[in-house]
């Protein structure tokens, strides 16, 4: 589905006033509120249990053995489980500090529910890994488990970055929020706009990337909570299809600190993972520029 630059910009412009006038009306927009594309997310109800020859270390190659079972402590089949963002069974690993995100996809090992990855830490924290995945005619759910590094922080380290904007070679990337300060519970609608930095115009050709022409997740610093980040633009159809920037985007805000989150995108053939980073308070506090607040949040906030 081929999307020219005028039609995608009156298309985001409709799509923005419907939706602020449904999540200003209500205070949460979810799944069974019609928001394309919102997959609901419930408890962890399969166990995953992790193995590494050595803690991570930086730089250096990590083979990651992975048991996948359920409550009955029987190995979990890849038949069992639903398609969900175009994959049966992803691993989202990130480290303590924030600093480094990876999507990575397990591969069947041996015995029913063993499965293997491999990775290269940027880091030599302790990482966590998040199992996505989705048992057939049930709710989605991430699995955490922890893999240790060489080198673990000992303490709060998250790597601040209030951040809203990247430039990347050939491109300009920036997000917009409809909230100046983003409260838990308060469902918020972003924009994410991909430009040509020699043209000025937003980047047409953007190619599918997990059954969407852009992939948002995101991590709070409690280093324990994914942030699911739903994109509402029509997603492709065949593999052959491509969109335009701008991506419009709703984030529903489930707890206090700072907000770690990743813009995943393909153009020409080449992946881009840009990140940014954003503070959610309480309701009632206010926070006018979330750009210049780097350090972490007060434990009254």
């Amino acid at each position: 589905m081929f999307l020219t630059s005028s039609f995608s910009r009156i298309r985001v412009a409709v799509l923005c006033l419907v939706m602020a006038a449904a999540l200003f009306a209500a205070p949460a927009a979810r799944a069974d509120d019609g928001i394309p594309n919102e997959v609901p997310y419930g408890p962890a109800t399969y166990h995953v249990s992790l193995r590494s020859a050595v803690p991570l270390e930086k730089g250096e190659l990590a083979q990651v053995s992975m048991t996948l079972t359920d409550a009955d402590g029987d190995g979990v089949l890849p038949g069992r489980l639903a398609a969900l963002d175009g994959d049966k069974l992803h691993v989202f690993v990130v480290d303590e500090s924030l600093l480094d995100f990876q999507d990575l996809m397990p591969r069947p090992s041996g015995a029913p529910g063993r499965f293997i990855f491999g990775f290269i830490p940027k880091t030599s924290h302790n990482y966590r890994v998040f199992v996505n995945l989705r048992p057939k005619g049930k709710p989605a759910q991430d699995i955490p488990a922890l893999l240790k590094g060489k080198d673990p922080c000992g303490k709060y380290c998250v790597n601040i970055m209030s951040a809203d904007r990247a430039k990347l070679p050939g491109y300009n990337v920036y997000v917009t929020l409809n909230r100046d300060t983003v409260h838990v519970g308060e469902d918020v609608i972003g924009t994410l706009h991909i430009i040509g930095s020699k043209e000025g115009a937003p980047v047409i050709g953007l190619q599918p990337v997990k059954d969407a022409f852009a992939y948002l997740v995101g991590f709070y610093d409690d280093f324990k909570t994914v942030a699911h980040i739903t994109v509402v633009n029509d997603g492709p159809r065949k593999d052959t299809d491509i969109g335009a920037s701008p991506i419009l985007f709703v984030l529903h805000p489930a707890r206090r600190g700072y907000l770690k989150y990743y813009a995943a995108f393909r153009i020409k053939g080449q992946d881009y993972l840009v990140p940014f980073g954003l503070r959610v308070v309480k309701p009632g506090v206010s926070l006018p520029d979330i750009r210049k607040v780097l350090s972490r949040m007060p434990p009254d906030q």
